[in-house]
Parts: structure tokens; C-alpha cells; sequence
């Protein structure tokens, strides 16, 4: 889920210079982590807006996060959904191996020392295949 969040503000970041969610990322173990996360996970489950459910997947724990109510997306922007169904439809069926490394691979996480909070302004500076504008400019 936070490889997908991150892609989501990064994608929306290079092609309209903000983010969706207004995230902080740090890189922990060479993958993006939005910081208050568990926060405002827990939050959403108290107020019933989802539940958490604990399961083991490969010999590793794992959480799903079941909406309790319908999205309310009038909350959203249509550049805000094109980003959101464009990372959902390019990584969701990406096994988890390859994702890992995919996401690693993108200029934010190479350039971020481990631990280090990820800089959006990064997302300008992407290769392929992780750029979304090309430049335009002529010489």
C-alpha cells in the first residue's frame, strides 16, 4: 500500500508539481514510508470508516484494509484520479519481488540516503521507464 501511495504523490508531483496526499516519505530499508501512517490508520478504524484485518501471507504478517463505507470521490480532482487508476492499473498486479525492485529503482528512492526523508522536487529529475513529461524544450 505505501508503494502505491508513493507513486500516486510522486506521478502526481512530476506532471503537476503537487502531491495528493501532502505525505511526508521517509526511505526505510530502501522503500518509500509515509510518516503518521499507522496514525491515520488507526484513526480511520476508529471512527469505522475501515477495519484492519491480521493475516500471514509467505511466513510474513500482513495487513488488509477493508473500507467500511462507500469512497466518497467528489473529495478528488479527475488529475488526482487519472494518477490514482494509471498506478493502480501499472503496479497492482506486479509481484511483490519485482515491485519492490521497481520502486527502488526510481530516482527519489536512489538519490535518499536510508532513513532520510524523500524530496518530492526528485520526481522532476526521473528516467525512464518512471517519467511521465518529457521535456519539450528545444535548443
Amino acid at each position: 500500500m505505501c508503494i502505491f501511495l508513493y507513486f500516486a504523490d510522486f506521478n502526481h508531483y512530476e506532471v503537476y508539481h503537487h502531491y495528493i496526499t501532502g505525505a511526508a516519505y521517509h526511505k526505510i530499508d530502501g522503500l518509500p514510508v509515509p510518516m503518521q501512517l499507522n496514525t491515520i490508520l488507526a484513526d480511520m478504524e476508529h471512527q469505522k470508516l475501515i477495519t484492519i484485518i491480521k493475516t500471514m501471507h509467505n511466513n510474513l504478517p500482513q495487513r488488509r484494509f477493508i473500507p467500511l463505507q462507500k469512497a466518497n470521490l467528489t473529495q478528488i480532482n479527475a488529475s488526482e484520479y487519472h494518477i490514482i487508476d494509471t498506478v493502480l492499473q501499472q503496479l497492482l498486479n506486479m509481484p511483490e519481488i519485482q515491485l519492490k525492485a521497481y520502486t527502488q529503482n526510481d530516482m527519489p528512492l536512489r538519490a535518499t540516503q536510508n532513513k532520510e526523508w524523500i524530496n518530492y522536487e526528485l520526481a522532476m529529475y526521473r528516467e525512464p521507464p518512471y517519467v511521465l513529461v518529457e521535456d519539450t524544450e528545444e535548443f
